[in-house]
């Protein structure tokens, strides 16, 4: 069908520890074929004419209560309700990459909201049997950095969205495990010698592309070890690596979670500031610093792996 749908009984997918059943072919998903599949999370089509229109013009999004209706003129409207079902409807004449992005970030960071999830906006990678996130603003070399990782032999976790809950009992803080895929810009593809016309691109409008990380893709959810916070630096001629304080942890997580400006719109602000506080007592945190010009992947790689084989949390 035109608009996505795959016409046949719902297709199954794993992607940030749920278990989905979607309408829609989702191909960065690692998809599931088990008889018996019972899904926690919903993708479905539906009719969403009339929440569209009621959409301020200047607001393309509404939050009531446990809900979210999410319109975009080139995309899709989107009703993301319960933490378990988000309703799509494309827009017409829409590219499928354009409503697949905004369906797996802005729509399922609402979703994980819901599920009492932190989605943290950065990449994660596997060592040593735990995870090591990496945050940053756009541009600061998180997916960069994870992809150096994997070059390494190290098992990527989750791109883009790395969920965080606390684990039950006495279990600290635990990432759970996005989808197979990595978004890498035509610079990082140049610098592994990577080359682009093998790959997809993203969007007709972006030089980043999706590259399939299947066979390097870690599917378990495991504990969160450390997050570190890249900063590219015009001041900064080296590598440097700064431990920081619970209150900086704090403001780190509140500063790199998805869409955190719709903490306040969910009436948010209390549950992430219990969870940032118990996750930044169980977690160490710190900044790193790099050169705003120039490759150091390779640096900072060597840098978190220096701490990651102390397994030191720093109070």
């Amino acid at each position: 069908m035109m608009d996505g749908r795959t016409g046949i009984d719902k297709r199954h997918y794993l992607a940030f520890g749920l278990r989905i059943a979607s309408d829609f072919e989702l191909p960065e998903l690692l998809s599931v074929n088990e008889p018996d599949f019972e899904p926690d999370f919903i993708v479905e089509w539906a009719d969403l004419t009339a929440l569209r229109n009621e959409l301020d013009p200047d607001r393309p999004f509404a939050v009531k209560g446990n809900e979210m209706v999410l319109g975009l003129d080139k995309a899709a409207t989107y009703r993301i309700t319960g933490g378990s079902r988000i309703q799509m409807m494309p827009a017409e004449g829409a590219d499928p990459r354009d409503y697949r992005i905004y369906l797996l970030g802005l729509g399922f960071a609402f979703a994980l909201f819901q599920r009492g999830a932190i989605p943290l906006h950065g990449s994660a990678v596997v060592i040593e049997g735990r995870a090591y996130a990496f945050v940053g603003e756009c541009g600061a070399g998180k997916s960069t950095l994870a992809a150096a990782f994997l070059r390494q032999g190290y098992k990527l976790l989750s791109d883009d969205i790395v969920p965080v809950t606390l684990g039950a009992g006495e279990n600290g803080p635990v990432a759970h495990p996005g989808f197979p895929q990595q978004k890498l810009w035509q610079e990082s593809l140049d610098f592994f010698q990577m080359n682009a016309a093998h790959f997809n691109p993203i969007g007709d409008d972006y030089e980043k592309y999706a590259i399939p990380v299947a066979d390097q893709f870690h599917q378990e959810s495991m504990p969160l070890a450390a997050l570190f916070e890249l900063e590219a630096a015009e001041d900064s001629e080296t590598v440097e690596l700064k431990p920081l304080s619970k209150l900086e942890r704090m403001q780190l997580l509140y500063m790199h979670t998805y869409s955190g400006a719709l903490l306040t719109k969910l009436d948010l602000r209390p549950w992430h500031f219990q969870m940032s506080s118990t996750i930044a007592s169980q977690v160490d945190c710190y900044r790193l610093k790099r050169p705003k010009h120039g490759f150091t992947a390779d640096l900072l790689v060597n840098e978190i792996l220096n701490v990651a084989m102390k397994g030191e949390l720093v109070q």
